[in-house]
């Protein structure tokens, strides 16, 4: 079974993406991570952005 990401990565990434560090699929290898979880990660915080619940 896969294994849970840490908050502390999801929020680098997603700080990464903000500063404009790098394209996703630059960012997922940076973090060793798919680039699909970037794209689900980054699409949950605007997702959250949204609504007003960060």
């Amino acid at each position: 079974m896969a294994r849970a990401y840490s908050n502390d990565l999801r929020r680098k990434l997603l700080e990464a993406h903000e500063k404009g560090q790098g394209t996703l699929a630059e960012l997922a290898g940076r973090f060793s991570v798919s680039l699909g979880v970037c794209e689900e990660n980054l699409g949950r915080a605007a997702a959250n952005r949204a609504q007003g619940t960060e």
